[in-house]
């Protein structure tokens, strides 16, 4: 739902173009970290319970990347919050390897950033695009290279598997 730059405007954004939460109905994740899942679930029950804001929606998990994080004794609370908290939730399809999404968006497997990270390709028209999030990054300045040790070490769950990925 946003960063320390603001709060997000996915809901406004839909909404500027004519869409409802209740019109969506697959959320596709590339990998799960702190800043993907935010918009998972909002707690709209009255006894506090959590539901999901897409509550149309099949929300597809990296299942390596829920496993991981099950497995963790420390997860950040919007993890928690947001993506373990849906176990058992009836929208949550976890998905491994490669395979269509709908028959214009396919979902790679291409683990590094994260053990399950998924690309996405969509077709339209003829054309491909390659949806890398969290795959192709740029150098940072000279100047900044004593953070990216600390920065690998802090987002990059697999060691050196995610430039072997980015490099193929």
């Amino acid at each position: 739902p946003g960063n320390s730059a603001g709060p997000g405007q996915l809901l406004v954004e839909l909404a500027s173009v004519g869409v409802t939460p209740d019109d969506i109905d697959i959320v596709a994740f590339t990998h799960l970290h702190p800043d993907h899942v935010g918009w998972n679930l909002v707690q709209e029950t009255p006894d506090g319970a959590w539901a999901p804001r897409f509550r149309n929606a099949r929300y597809l998990v990296p299942e390596a990347d829920f496993a991981s994080y099950k497995a963790r004794e420390q997860v950040h609370p919007l993890i928690r919050e947001q993506a373990l908290a849906m176990e058992g939730m009836p929208c949550l399809e976890l998905v491994a390897g490669d395979g269509a999404v709908v028959p214009a968006l396919t979902g790679i497997w291409t683990p590094g950033h994260t053990p399950g990270h998924r690309s996405f390709v969509v077709e339209s028209g003829g054309d491909l695009y390659l949806h890398a999030e969290g795959l192709v990054m740029e150098r940072l300045p000279s100047d900044k290279d004593l953070i990216v040790p600390l920065m690998r070490e802090l987002l990059e769950m697999n060691g050196a598997l995610p430039d072997a990925v980015r490099l193929a």
